[in-house]
């Protein structure tokens, strides 16, 4: 197993997956993302934005303007 695919909760000695749930970017340089990560209990969501410019802004519109 990779060990980027899962985190240890060293507080609980639990193991966390997070999984990348969705992911949008808008041309006005706002990505935003839903990270899920899980245990073998619960599922916990998170959702964030930020704005994004230079070389990843440039990226991010090259693959926008594709679809």
């Amino acid at each position: 197993m990779d060990p980027r695919d899962f985190l240890t909760n060293k507080a609980e000695g639990k193991r966390l997956y997070p999984y990348a749930k969705d992911v949008f970017y808008h041309p006005a340089g706002i990505l935003s993302m839903t990270v899920e990560v899980y245990d073998d209990i619960e599922t916990y969501e998170q959702t964030f934005g930020f704005n994004v410019h230079g070389t990843l802004k440039e990226f991010l519109d090259q693959l926008y303007e594709e679809n």
